[in-house]
């Protein structure tokens, strides 16, 4: 009974290594460690469809009487990596190790931020001055400075710069200072203009009442005679 209950395992431990070569050929490029979990899942996968399979084969022995059984019943013997379940000492071990990991991967992280803040900062006036030389050689024009002059134009409301050589340079529209006087400008050569036209109504009037006595005098003179 414990020969036919052997020979269903070879069976099953044949199946499982068939998989494992199928699956080797078919991901030659694969790393080891993804072919061993892939591995490792394929037998955990295995064990679970067959639950008839006991977790432990032979529990009644222990030491040299339990390897000796499996060096009889075993299909295939062979050096390779599995997963077992950690010890209380082990996980607590485990736990201490990604803590210090964690730290320390924080710590670089840290530096890491500082070093590219610093490059950053370096990097900055050179890429100003590349985006500079860049505009200029794309214009072929060059940003220069110098002794401007603004001219304000009232009507059309903008404000003309022109360099010492007289070349218009920029147009733009004027801030608030340079409306207000605009503004101011505007109201004074209203008020002008209306005193300038009052002025040359009184003058027509002026003239059209002298005129007005004069045709009377001579009017009167004219009676006289008579």
């Amino acid at each position: 009974m414990k020969k036919a209950k052997a020979k269903s395992e070879v069976e099953i431990t044949t199946e499982i290594e068939n998989t494992e070569t199928s699956e080797a050929a078919e991901n030659t490029d694969t790393v080891e460690v993804s072919e061993e979990t892939e591995n490792t899942e394929t037998v955990e996968n295995t064990v679970e469809e067959k639950s008839e399979q006991p977790k432990e084969l032979y529990p009644e022995l222990e030491g040299e009487a339990k390897v000796a059984k499996l060096k009889e019943t075993a299909d295939k013997i062979q050096e390779r990596g599995y997963y077992r379940d950690m010890t209380a000492q082990e996980l607590q071990e485990l736990k201490d190790k990604h803590t210090k990991v964690a730290i320390e991967l924080y710590d670089l992280e840290r530096e890491k931020k500082s070093y590219n803040d610093t490059i950053n900062a370096e990097i900055k006036p050179v890429k100003e001055r590349y985006d500079e030389l860049t505009r200029e050689l794309k214009y072929q024009r060059k940003y220069t400075s110098g002794v401007c002059y603004e001219f304000i134009n009232r009507e059309e409301c903008k404000v003309y710069i022109r360099s010492e050589d007289g070349i218009l340079r920029e147009v733009r529209n004027p801030d608030d200072k340079e409306m207000e006087q605009i503004s101011l400008k505007f109201i004074e050569d209203s008020e002008a203009a209306d005193a300038d036209s009052s002025n040359e109504n009184e003058v027509e009037t002026d003239t059209s009442n002298e005129n007005e006595i004069e045709t009377e005098e001579v009017e009167n003179g004219n009676d006289t005679d008579e």
